[in-house]
């Protein structure tokens, strides 16, 4: 007997799967028909033969009737193996084509939720990449206001090296002119050059201090600049592998997809490739310049400073030494190669607004943060930018830099931190100035001491010189004494003995 298979619909089934499910259905109702058919068939024929014996004599042979009945029952049970014979082969073809179909049912929906998660990682991928050109735009930006405040350092750094070098070339002036004085006592002398290598020396004490402060910020900004660049430098080397990686994994689903998934597959690879070429080559090219999106104004500016010239605003340039050079100087000297006359406007424009960014820069961001400036005094305006002017640009530029996560709590700790190093530097500034008292009582006290040993060696001089005289008039004196009194012996001998007239002392 053919066993009753139940199939059923489900929503989730394809159409081939339903289709299939209703022909099962109707072989399994027609096996059910036929079934019913023979039996009720056979039931009549037996029930006709039961009839026909009941007639007949129990113990004669059966009748011609009888035989015939028995035919078509077997008959009709051979068709009815025979249809159901085919009817099972028609419902196992049936069957197979079903949990064929079924199986492939299940790799489309395993095929497509694959397709759907590998789409959703590629979304992910993508909203990752958009974020990483966020990150290193913001980080862009952080670096450019880094630049700006070493360029703003630098150009001080080369101030303070023109005037210190000024400042020094009119001490040394004064010294050579006061070297050729001559209505100076050698005491005077002495005193006017101690206080002019007093001078000198303290301002190189405050040139060094002042250039170590300088050069100390500029090193800090660009060690900050250059793990910036480092950072962007891994993070723009992941972005290209993520691309790479995303094209190759979608050029690879193209091989085994159907042709509406091949054209969604083509569209989201255009889609990779415009955002490659609009944004990633844009920066590549920013990588390959150090993350620098220089114009031609500011890569004239960083040639000539890695020729160790800035330009002033008067339209010369300062060396790194602090010499200050004219333009012909400058072209002598072979600096200026390569560069053309046409593009001094622009570099002079946009060095004169930079020279007026150091000075006028607290200015500017104090009036800015006072909104109410209208309705304040006068002296109330003032206080606030002598006392907040410089310490907030300073914090406000640096958290502009960095970029803290807590801005707030950043900008309290670098207050703190600046109030802490003004009361270091008050108290270095105190001991500096007692060392340096000190040392202008000690070089008062061996002033003096030089002095008064001058004053001695010359009054001794002096004495030596009166003792010499006084000892010199003094023999001559004994000697003129001598030969008065030799003189006078002679006289006196002549008188009394008269002339010698005798032998010669020594004769024989």
């Amino acid at each position: 007997m053919l066993e009753s298979h139940k199939f059923m619909l489900r929503s989730e089934d394809g159409p081939h799967t339903r289709r299939l499910t209703l022909e099962i259905e109707k072989v399994e109702e027609n096996i059910s028909e036929i079934r019913l058919l023979t039996q009720e068939a056979i039931d009549a024929l037996e029930e006709k033969k039961r009839k026909l014996r009941k007639q007949t004599d129990p113990n004669a042979a059966y009748s011609k009737e009888t035989e015939d009945i028995d035919r078509q029952i077997l008959d009709i049970t051979g068709h009815q193996d025979y249809i159901l014979k085919e009817l099972r082969k028609q419902h196992a073809e049936f069957t197979e084509r079903k949990l064929s179909i079924e199986r492939l049912d299940r790799a489309l929906a395993e095929m497509d939720r694959e397709i759907s998660k590998v789409q959703a990682q590629h979304d992910q991928i993508l909203a990752e990449l958009e974020q990483k050109k966020k990150a290193l735009r913001q980080r862009l930006l952080s670096l450019e206001k880094l630049d700006l405040l070493i360029n703003v350092l630098t150009y001080k750094i080369f101030e303070a090296q023109h005037d210190y070098r000024s400042d020094m070339e009119a001490l040394h002036k004064q010294k050579e002119e006061l070297l050729k004085r001559t209505d100076l006592t050698k005491s005077q002398m002495a005193l006017a050059l101690a206080e002019l290598d007093l001078k000198i020396a303290d301002r190189t004490n405050m040139h060094e201090a002042a250039m170590m402060s300088l050069e100390g910020q500029r090193t800090e900004l660009r060690k900050e600049s250059a793990l910036k660049s480092e950072h962007m430098d891994t993070t723009m080397e992941a972005l290209k592998m993520q691309h790479d990686m995303m094209l190759t994994e979608l050029e690879a689903q193209k091989l085994g997809a159907t042709q509406s998934e091949i054209e969604e597959i083509d569209r989201r690879i255009a889609e990779l490739r415009r955002m490659y070429d609009k944004d990633v080559e844009n920066l590549k090219q920013l990588q390959e310049q150090g993350w620098r999106d220089l114009d031609s104004e500011e890569r004239l500016s960083a040639i000539l400073e890695s020729r160790g010239l800035r330009v002033t605003p008067s339209g010369n340039f300062l060396t790194a030494s602090g010499r200050l050079l004219t333009r012909s100087e400058a072209s002598c000297l072979g600096l200026l190669e390569g560069i053309e006359p046409s593009s001094w406007n622009s570099i002079l424009q946009g060095h004169r607004d930079l020279g007026k960014t150091g000075s006028e820069a607290s200015l500017t961001q104090a009036s800015s943060t006072i909104s109410t400036e209208t309705r304040m005094s006068s002296e109330d305006i003032h206080y606030l930018k002598t006392a907040l002017g410089k310490p907030l640009t300073l914090a406000l530029a640096e958290i502009t830099a960095k970029q803290p996560k807590d801005p707030i709590h950043y900008l309290g700790h670098w207050l703190f931190k600046y109030r802490y190093n003004q009361e270091v530097d008050v108290f270095k500034k105190q001991e500096i100035q007692e060392l340096m008292n000190e040392r202008d009582r000690l070089e008062k006290e061996k002033i003096n001491v030089l002095l008064q040993d001058e004053a001695h060696k010359v009054i001794m001089d002096m004495v030596i010189k009166a003792e010499e005289e006084v000892i010199r008039n003094e023999l001559e004196r004994i000697a003129r004494e001598a030969a008065m009194l030799q003189a006078e012996d002679e006289g006196l001998h002549r008188d009394v003995l008269g002339a010698f007239s005798g032998p010669a002392v020594g004769a024989t």
